[in-house]
């Protein structure tokens, strides 16, 4: 067994996504727009320098501003008025922000991690005016968050040699702004294990939920840190359940598809994968189960009847009766080796087809393939008829972006370590100084993750929690 990748990323904003505004609010028009406070009707133009103003100073206006903004959420400021009527107006670079001239509201969302000086806000009535500021409007988020093309592509190369397409990402950044970021929703990551203690992915550890399948007796319940940490593809699992539930707005790495998501790790992979470790990890007090591995697909492998029957059960009755979502990797085998089914095959290739592997073939999972940063199916990507819908993926890392989330800790752990001759970034540079992320985990060999956003999306969104 492989592990492939499919993380939940992709049915999660699939859903999110579809109950958006068709704008996205990523860009803020500076022009005047319809205020968002109706009870006053006003409008919010760009912010422009001050006209000269009256030579009389009086007290019109006073509040301690917040001056601390979080990426891509909605920020303001509005000062409290002393006297009425007033207007305003504000000078000062800030490219994302509006004024409002009746309230004096100062408001936007800011998309990059930066801080903005010299702000001021002023308020006129006849002959008089007042001034707060000048104000420093500092933004927080996470560090690599801007690399990750799958949030919001701009082009950039996720430290390869070569950048996406602008445009070619899930689309999330509405739903963040709306404040759905997955909060209460419970998910199960079941691969080779995750590092529950790293740094960006503590505060979102389910306490107590974790299994590890290499214990000798049920229920299994144990620390799934990989049991053997010495190749590079003993961080997937981490990269996994980084890509869905990274912590936001803490000024480390990157940003899952659903920051405020709790998670369980399961160490599935490297175990025995009896019967029995494959009923358990399809069930449990999970709202989402995600499977980042198949089989080669050089010949079927059927999927145990009594694994298939908990899938159907689980479907129907687990989350309170709604049923769970399993999702799960289509596969990284759009060709693959002969020699993995067969003694003989030798370095014969052959075709993948996802549908080969029983566990793609039932209609209780959805099956995700991977697409790149230009929007292009994926070069590894497993294709079949089972294939419900794909997402972003990439490629690896190297001559084109790849997925930037976490690994496990240290250069000697993990894919990220000082003989990583992909790029900068694998080697503790580019910002990367302790190798706690990586930026080539969507393809090491047959350590690829298809982003499997959609599904924590439906969830987070509530599209299944009817």
């Amino acid at each position: 067994m492989k592990i492939t990748n499919s993380i939940i990323l992709l049915v999660l904003t699939f859903f999110m996504s579809s109950c958006k505004n068709d704008q996205d609010q990523n860009t803020i028009s500076l022009t005047n727009t319809q205020s968002t406070d109706t009870s006053e009707n006003s409008t919010s133009p760009q912010i422009t320098p001050s006209p000269s103003l009256p030579p009389t100073l009086a007290d019109l206006i006073e509040e301690t501003p917040v001056v601390i903004a979080q990426q891509d959420m909605p920020w303001s400021f509005r000062p409290k008025k002393l006297t009425t009527p007033l207007s305003f107006s504000a000078k000062g670079s800030l490219p994302w922000g509006r004024i409002n001239p009746t309230t004096g509201e100062l408001h936007g969302i800011p998309t990059e991690v930066r801080t903005y000086d010299n702000i001021t806000v002023t308020a006129k009535k006849d002959n008089t005016y007042d001034v707060i500021g000048p104000l420093s409007i500092q933004v927080v988020g996470d560090s690599f968050k801007e690399q990750a093309w799958h949030l919001r592509n701009t082009g950039q190369s996720a430290f390869s040699a070569s950048g996406g397409t602008a445009g070619e990402d899930i689309n999330l950044t509405n739903t963040i702004a709306q404040g759905i970021t997955g909060t209460g929703i419970k998910i199960a990551v079941s691969d080779n294990g995750v590092e529950l203690n790293h740094e960006d992915l503590k505060d979102r550890v389910i306490a107590n939920a974790s299994r590890n399948y290499t214990l000798k007796a049920s229920p299994w319940i144990g620390d799934p840190l990989p049991s053997d940490l010495s190749t590079s593809g003993a961080g997937h699992g981490t990269s996994v359940a980084g890509l869905i539930a990274a912590s936001g707005w803490n000024s480390l790495g990157s940003r899952g598809v659903a920051p405020n998501a709790q998670f369980a790790g399961f160490q599935y992979i490297g175990s025995s994968q009896a019967v029995a470790f494959g009923v358990d990890q399809a069930n449990g007090s999970f709202d989402i189960f995600n499977y980042s591995y198949g089989n080669s697909t050089c010949q079927f492998t059927p999927l145990p009847s009594i694994i298939r029957e908990q899938f159907k059960w689980g479907v129907r009755n687990l989350r309170s009766g709604k049923g769970a979502i399993y999702v799960k990797a289509a596969g990284n085998e759009k060709w693959g080796n002969l020699g993995d089914c067969h003694p003989f095959g030798g370095g014969l290739p052959y075709w993948g087809n996802s549908n080969l592997d029983g566990n793609n073939s039932i209609p209780e999972v959805i099956i995700v393939g991977a697409l790149d940063a230009k929007g292009k199916s994926s070069s590894y990507s497993s294709p079949g008829a089972n294939v419900w819908i794909s997402a972003p993926g990439g490629e690896f890392g190297k001559d084109s972006p790849a997925m930037i989330t976490t690994d496990l800790s240290g250069c000697d752990h993990g894919f990220a370590r000082t003989s990583n001759d992909r790029n900068t970034f694998e080697q503790g540079k580019s910002g990367n100084t302790d190798c706690n992320y990586t930026s080539v985990v969507a393809h090491f060999k047959t350590f690829k993750i298809f982003d499997f956003i959609y599904a924590l999306s439906s969830a987070a969104r509530g599209v299944f929690f009817r």
